[in-house]
Order: C-alpha cells, then sequence, then structure tokens
C-alpha cells in the first residue's frame, strides 16, 4: 500500500542444495484489479480525512470539554463514528479489502478535528467492524494556543501555559477540565473544587500572556 503497488511471488525448495529460492511472478489481473480498488478506497477515505473536521458546538464547544467527562467524549466519538461520508468512505474500504483479502486490511488511520475555541483532538480509528462500525479514541487533542491538553490530573497540577490567543476562556476550560479530575485549580482568590489544590498565576511576558500552575503546600497543623 506503501507504493501503491502489488507484487506476488512463488517459492520452491532444492533439496539437493538444502534451499528455499524466492522468484516474482506476474499478478493476475483480477487480483490487480482487487488490488487497485483497495488502494483508491484508502486514497479517498484517506484525503476526506485529510484536515480537521469541526465538531458542532452543541456536542462539544471545546477539546477540554471531553477531558474527564465520557459522556461529552464519546458524544463526540458517536457524531464522527456515524457522519454519513465517513461511513460511505470506511464502506467501500471494507467491501474492496474483503474482496481481495477476505478479512479488513489494518492500517493506522486517523480523522483530526476541531472545536468551535479553535482547540484540536486527533481520533485514531481503533477499528472498522465489518458491518460497518467505527471504534475511535483520544490519542491527543491540544488548544488554540498550542498548549497540550491531558487526559490525567497530573497534567493539571504544575506547568507554564500560554494563553495569548484563548485568553480568559482557555483558562476557564482548562480549570474546569481540571476540576474534573479532581485538581481544584485557584487563581486571583477564585478556586475551582478538587481533592488536590493548586495555584495558577497569570501574566503578560511580552507579548505572551503565560499562566504558571504550582501546587500548594499542604498546611501543617503542629501537634
Amino acid at each position: 500500500m506503501a507504493d501503491n503497488t502489488i507484487k506476488k511471488y512463488q517459492t520452491f525448495y532444492e533439496p539437493e542444495l538444502n534451499q528455499t529460492f524466492v522468484s516474482e511472478i506476474t499478478v493476475d489481473s483480477a487480483t490487480q484489479s482487487g488490488f487497485d480498488d483497495v488502494v483508491s478506497a484508502y486514497n479517498s477515505l484517506t484525503q476526506y480525512l485529510q484536515g480537521y473536521q469541526e465538531v458542532p458546538e452543541h456536542i462539544a464547544p471545546s477539546a477540554y470539554s471531553m477531558m474527564g467527562a465520557s459522556f461529552v467524549m464519546n458524544d463526540v466519538f458517536d457524531h464522527y463514528s456515524q457522519e454519513a461520508t465517513l461511513l460511505t468512505h470506511v464502506t467501500v474500504f471494507i467491501s474492496s479489502s474483503l474482496s481481495l483479502l477476505g478479512e479488513i486490511i489494518d492500517i493506522p488511520l486517523h480523522v483530526e478535528v476541531s472545536f468551535a475555541d479553535g482547540s484540536s483532538a486527533i481520533l485514531n480509528i481503533v477499528s472498522i467492524l465489518p458491518n460497518g462500525d467505527i471504534e475511535l479514541e483520544l490519542a491527543s487533542a491540544k488548544d488554540v494556543d498550542n498548549n497540550t491538553i491531558s487526559t490525567e490530573a497530573s497534567g493539571y497540577t504544575d506547568g507554564l501555559y500560554r494563553f495569548t490567543a484563548g485568553g480568559e476562556s482557555a483558562i476557564q476550560e482548562f480549570m474546569a477540565a481540571a476540576s474534573r479530575y479532581g485538581v481544584g485549580v485557584c487563581r486571583q482568590g477564585s478556586c475551582f473544587s478538587g481533592e488536590t489544590e493548586v495555584d495558577m498565576n497569570c501574566a503578560w511576558v511580552g507579548d505572551v500572556y503565560t499562566c504558571t500552575v504550582t501546587g500548594k503546600k499542604e498546611t501543617v497543623i503542629p501537634n
């Protein structure tokens, strides 16, 4: 599939030399035609997947919205696994693959999605079932300022973040996502609830709005 060519080989064993030899033979026209169909279907599918597909705002306004909220993430997955044009391309790919090999060719595929706030995510197509159902998983996500959006609590407890483009709304999305993972971010005296508390301090550094997140020290009460 890498260079859109198919080759066929035959092997034969030479007892006197105790060696197996491999030679290339001509691919029959039916196999070549089937392979060409698979290549065409694959190219159409990958071309459709290239470039960001926008997530409707009512499903998820931000990639941050998915973090710590499995139902939102699943809503995004469902939206794309049921998207008519994608399903058409997938169905053609499955049909040509099954016709050629009797099984679905296992090739890494992903969907690049964007959100109304400028954040984005990459969704891996984990599997394509014979009935055309698509299983997706989140591979990665970033916000409009290119900050990595973490899927774990540890990703919100410290670090340096840029919010020049995203501004206050991106900061609020960050804090809300952190809260869903149990991390309460405190900023300018306002705190989101969470079992772990951290401080966020923001300031302009030149023309870049930078926020630093640092873990709060535990208050030790003497005996």
